[in-house]
């Protein structure tokens, strides 16, 4: 799992939001570049890769842990 922070105003708000959710993942600093890249619409934008990297699905939305999981069955 890696998150990837890319609407944001400064880190301070990054690291505050982190911290208060006790996020023990990685997260990542985007930019509107990133988001444009990635065709992002909305927020949260979730991505599913294969071993390779590879794009194989996305959702967008809140979900919960189960949600996820069966979004990766499909």
């Amino acid at each position: 799992m890696v998150s990837v922070a890319a609407a944001y105003e400064d880190l301070a708000q990054v690291r505050g939001y982190v911290a208060d959710r006790g996020v023990d993942y990685p997260v990542l600093l985007g930019d509107d570049a990133l988001v444009r890249q990635f065709r992002v619409e909305a927020f949260p934008t979730v991505y599913f890769l294969d071993a390779e990297g590879r794009i194989k699905g996305s959702t967008t939305g809140y979900t919960t842990t189960a949600g996820l999981l069966w979004r990766l069955l499909l």
